[in-house]
């Protein structure tokens, strides 16, 4: 009940949003989700971790509900916003599994400044390979935040000098906020808990960006600090026909360090194909480096509704538990 009010009074929003936005052009408001399933099979280990067992299995592919907009402001600035929500329903009943975007900002010939939970620096200028529907980004975590601030150079400016910038931060001066990478509000901050800065530079198809992040508090040390280096390098446009190759490449100072590749080829509008290479070396002694082989083929009915076709071979787990094993999706998704 609480999911159909929540979705009910979220619709109910955008259309009493739409009827007065149709008054200024400039203004707009726009409700965007995407609901997909996935058909899984794999030999993974069963739960008495003895042999390998074939399992078959129906799991949904990001379900997802927001809605995002702008309003035309003085001097050339507009007020921006988006929230966003995700839902499992893998169970009987299902439920909203998290707010995945919620904030606001103002955007113009300065840049873009937002404020709240949302995307960092790590998903404008990192995970180049992360283009697999389901069998790859495993490693590639850590790009939503909340309590986040971040600045970001404008189009204008990547387009005059090939360069892009961004600077964001997680504001907590009250340690109430925990991450993945920072599972205990100990920090001794009293402002940034996070900090971050990104970097990017395109010139004639090949891009090469960077960032770097400090975190005030990590696993398994919650007093301690944590350091993160990424280096990404592209060539070629993902959505243009023809051939696009990436390369990812993350150094964690007290977790691992994280390689990635993909060579995509995307025939005509209709049709791609991608390989890629996956490893995961953990920093920790006595864990086993992960290595990833991903193959995939990914058939567009629109460009809203796709369907796709990817595999994956998997030597050892960090844990050393499992030597290896494989799975398979085929999947269709429609986004709206």
């Amino acid at each position: 009940m609480k999911k159909q009010i929540t979705l009910a009074t979220l619709i109910a929003m955008v259309s009493a949003a739409g009827v007065v936005h149709a008054q200024d052009s400039t203004d707009t408001t726009t409700l965007y989700g995407r609901i997909g399933y996935g058909f899984k099979f794999d030999d993974k280990r069963d739960a008495n971790n003895r042999k390998n067992k074939t399992k078959f299995d129906l799991k949904e592919n990001g379900i997802r509900l927001g809605v995002k907009g702008n309003e035309g402001l003085a001097s050339g600035l507009n007020a921006i916003y988006q929230l966003e929500f995700g839902y499992n329903t893998d169970t009987e009943k299902g439920s909203l599994s998290e707010i995945r975007q919620a904030w606001v900002g103002l955007a113009g010939d300065f840049g873009t400044l937002k404020f709240g939970k949302q995307n960092n620096l790590r998903d404008a200028f990192f995970g180049k390979t992360d283009e697999f529907q389901e069998v790859s980004g495993t490693y590639q975590t850590y790009k939503r935040t909340a309590k986040t601030v971040s600045y970001m150079t404008s189009k204008q400016f990547a387009d005059d000098y090939g360069l892009q910038l961004g600077f964001a931060g997680i504001l907590d001066g009250n340690n109430g906020f925990a991450t993945a990478d920072r599972v205990t509000p100990t920090s001794d901050s009293r402002n940034f808990s996070m900090g971050q800065v990104g970097a990017q530079y395109t010139w004639n198809g090949i891009t090469a960006a960077t960032t770097y992040t400090y975190v005030d508090g990590d696993v398994g040390n919650p007093r301690g600090k944590q350091e993160s280096i990424t280096g990404s390098l592209s060539y070629g446009d993902k959505n243009d026909v023809g051939l696009y190759a990436a390369f990812d490449y993350e150094h964690a100072s007290s977790r691992a360090n994280m390689y990635a590749l993909l060579a995509q080829y995307r025939l005509d509008e209709t049709n791609t194909f991608r390989l890629g290479f996956e490893a995961f070396d953990p920093t920790t002694k006595g864990q086993k480096t992960v290595y990833r082989t991903l193959l995939g083929y990914q058939y567009n009915f629109s460009k809203r509704t796709l369907a796709w076709v990817e595999g994956a071979y998997q030597k050892n787990d960090t844990s050393g538990s499992r030597k290896s094993f494989y799975e398979a999706v085929v999947g269709l998704r429609h986004n709206f």
